[in-house]
């Protein structure tokens, strides 16, 4: 279930056709119906607990799963007590129905520095003069020069993310 998933999520986000990204999803419907056949659901689930510790990646995967908690019903008559159990509803995922990830698509170039800053920290969480530079076709200290000369950035913001870290 988690190579269907992955799959289908790279198929997705690559913008790949419909045709492709169908014959996924439908693969995928498949592997979880035999999986929850056998299992159970993917939350709420006792008997798959020690996944949640075993596997790092068992969270994508239930994220597969909406789950929803029930509400009591207030309108009959009984007072709700702490001991009332409360009930879950578990459905499946938009993805198991429809394209949920975007295809991405990355500029080749860029008409200003702020724009490129702006896509710089949108795509990568931090100020990327390398990538900026590819970008408007300048090096990257020019790119850093320009960034200080126009007031966008500061010194400290133009470390790279991996430098900034103590």
């Amino acid at each position: 279930m988690k190579r269907a998933f992955n799959q289908l999520r790279k198929a997705e986000q690559a913008g790949r056709g419909e045709v492709e990204t169908d014959d996924l999803r439908v693969e995928l419907n498949q592997a979880y119906a035999l999986f929850t056949r056998y299992f159970g659901t993917l939350n709420r689930n006792r008997a798959l607990s020690f996944l949640e510790e075993y596997d790092p990646q068992f969270a994508s995967v239930q994220a597969l799963e909406v789950v929803s908690r029930a509400e009591p019903d207030r309108n009959s008559g009984v007072p709700p007590s702490p001991k009332t159990t409360t009930s879950y509803t578990v459905a499946k995922a938009d993805i198991f129905r429809q394209r949920v990830y975007p295809a991405t698509h990355t500029p080749e170039r860029v008409e200003s520095l702020s724009d490129a800053l702006r896509l710089s920290i949108a795509l990568y969480g931090w100020v990327n003069a390398e990538q900026i530079g590819v970008w408007m076709n300048q090096p990257a200290p020019d790119v850093k020069q320009a960034l200080l000369a126009a007031e966008l950035a500061l010194a400290g913001s133009l470390l790279r993310a991996a430098d900034s870290v103590l």
